[in-house]
């Protein structure tokens, strides 16, 4: 399994994450003067900027929150195929046993270990394993065969053992080394009024959980500012990673976030998504809980009304969002060329 996904992720990203190393590297070149916060900072500004404040909620601090890319339990949708693959990699990893295992079909105690079974490790050697071997794995090459079991052709090609790389596609934006959860996250509070946007990168499920112990410094109290308290002052959210299922939390972060004014954007193209073999992006249940929480008031990259003139915008505007100006026009970077342009207030 491991040997597959490898072969997956390094033809997508970069299995050691030479790619993002390099893109990171090019961008530090870019300024002689480059900085490095930590969750908790408030990032410091221009006197002129004083209208607003940046706070910083990840990545984490903590590696091992890099490693936690899905929950079953925080999420809103888990389909069988892909938690199923999600969960054998945390077996693998020790970060999961069979035994707690929320998408195993049987207990434990019902299975049997393939490899064992092939081998004729299995006392008795009953029957129908027999069969199994013949007609599944053939020719055995255990030491001793049973009596009655007789070599045969090949069989290999009956075999599935691999077939769970059809999945594997939709985790290969998920699985780069932990790339995801090492995402930057910003909320930026507009200080008049303390209304909150919150911008979570491809932040993934540990990253998410990181939040819940950021403190902040807060002006003027001995309260601190905690990353709760700016999930419920959210008006804006620009959903994370495409609208994929495992990058919005759901009772600590969409849920958290209880403005009646909120309104959602997400950069994604479903077409290409599925090209790709990415099939849930955007993750349909997250979709209708966004619509939910923002009163129909989510944006999509690839809506039509983007790519086509259109009387009917697809989005009605109130709470958070305040305008929305599209000019369709030709490609380029010269007057006419199409833009959108969303204001949030």
């Amino acid at each position: 399994m491991t040997v597959g996904i490898n072969t997956l992720l390094g033809f997508v990203i970069g299995l050691d994450g030479e790619r993002v190393r390099d893109a990171r590297e090019h961008l530090r070149a870019l300024s002689p003067n480059v900085r490095h916060l930590a969750p908790g900072a408030i990032v410091p500004l221009p006197a002129a900027a004083g209208a607003i404040k940046i706070y910083v909620l990840g990545p984490p601090l903590d590696s091992k929150l890099f490693q936690i890319q899905d929950s079953a339990s925080q999420t809103y949708q888990m389909s069988a195929t892909l938690g199923a693959l999600t969960n054998s990699l945390a077996i693998q990893a020790d970060g999961l046993s069979i035994k707690n295992d929320p998408l195993a079909p049987f207990d434990e105690g019902a299975g049997l270990f393939l490899s064992e079974t092939l081998a004729g490790k299995d006392e008795g050697f009953p029957k129908d394993l027999a069969f199994l071997s013949r007609h599944y794995a053939g020719p055995l090459t255990a030491p001793k065969l049973p009596p009655d079991l007789t070599r045969s052709t090949d069989q290999s090609w009956r075999r599935i053992d691999s077939d769970w790389l059809s999945s594997g596609s939709d985790l290969a934006l998920q699985l780069d080394s932990s790339t995801n959860n090492t995402s930057l996250v910003l909320a930026i509070e507009v200080v008049a009024t303390g209304k909150v946007l919150i911008f979570a990168a491809d932040a993934q499920i540990g990253n998410w959980e990181s939040w819940t112990k950021v403190t902040f410094p807060n002006e003027g109290s001995t309260t601190p500012v905690t990353g709760a308290d700016l999930l419920r002052r959210a008006v804006f959210y620009k959903v994370g990673h495409h609208g994929s299922r495992n990058a919005t939390l759901s009772e600590n972060g969409l849920e958290l976030m209880v403005s009646p004014e909120l309104t959602a954007f997400i950069p994604t193209d479903e077409a290409m998504a599925k090209k790709v073999g990415w099939s849930d992006i955007p993750a349909k249940k997250l979709l209708a809980r966004l619509a939910e929480k923002t009163a129909g008031r989510v944006i999509k990259s690839d809506d039509k009304w983007i790519q086509q003139q259109s009387e009917d915008l697809g989005v009605k505007i109130g709470g958070s969002l305040q305008s929305i100006t599209v000019q369709h026009g030709s490609p380029g970077p010269f007057e006419g060329a199409p833009y959108v342009e969303i204001r949030i207030g």
